[in-house]
């Protein structure tokens, strides 16, 4: 078999063969990542993948919902008291360690990068991309604002959990009509304005089947123009190899 020439001058079949070595590492580097993408999958599988650590997780998630809900709802007994912005603060700090202890359970650990960028007395909206349910949990653990979510409202009927959300202060959209959605778009905004906090936001409106970024649905990000709060783009990494849309 005849050599090929590694450059373009000297040989007729030079730049053919420049081609044929750019498209063959090309597709070495593909194969490189596909196979350090199914190495992980498989390491995380066979640390975290077993029923036991699925039953481990359920069962702290549960009790520890049961306690932070009691916890929040001395919160609420207490408005008349503290008040309505203080009551929506502890809870925010009620459902951190909630969260927190969620990750725990399910063996995640997590490394937040870019924070340095932010003015920690300042209010952001966090818009996150959404694979995983356990996106929420890592942002409310990770990101260090007072924060509250922008989400449908059916989960404000979920027992204690969506009881929970509610009185965190949580802008509740109803998808189903749009004269209801920009009127809690509407709310939401003033509400903001009395009390300013930070809002986590996913674009999307629900999570991606494939991981993928999806086209974004404009209401959120119009809340964020109205109320000026400037937007912080979120990118969370690695947690559909947790839990996808296909399992959440």
């Amino acid at each position: 078999r005849e050599p090929i020439a590694p450059t373009r001058d000297g040989h007729p079949d030079g730049k053919r063969a420049a081609e044929g070595d750019a498209s063959n590492s090309d597709g070495v580097a593909s194969l490189i990542e596909n196979r350090r993408a199914d190495v992980l999958d498989a390491s995380y599988k066979r640390e975290n993948g077993s029923w036991i650590r699925s039953f481990w997780t359920l069962f702290h998630a549960l009790l520890w919902l049961i306690l932070c809900g009691v916890t929040i709802a001395i919160w609420a007994i207490l408005i008349p008291f503290i008040g309505l912005t203080k009551a929506q603060r502890l809870t925010w700090r009620t459902a951190c360690v909630f969260f927190r202890l969620v990750l725990w359970a399910a063996g995640i650990s997590y490394h937040v990068f870019g924070l340095e960028n932010l003015d920690p007395s300042g209010n952001y909206f966090f818009a996150c991309n959404h694979q995983s349910d356990f996106d929420i949990p890592l942002v409310f653990a990770a990101v260090p604002f007072w924060l509250i979510s922008i989400a449908k409202s059916s989960i404000a009927y979920v027992p204690i959990f969506g009881w929970s959300v509610a009185l965190g202060g949580t802008i509740f959209i109803q998808r189903s009509n749009h004269k209801k959605a920009v009127e809690s778009l509407d709310q939401g905004c003033a509400a903001l304005r009395k009390r300013p906090r930070s809002v986590l936001l996913f674009p999307e409106g629900t999570r991606s089947e494939d991981g993928e970024v999806k086209q974004f649905k404009k209401g959120g990000l119009l809340l964020a123009i109205q109320s000026g709060i400037p937007v912080v783009p979120v990118a969370v990494c690695g947690a559909r190899r947790v839990i996808g849309r296909s399992i959440g």
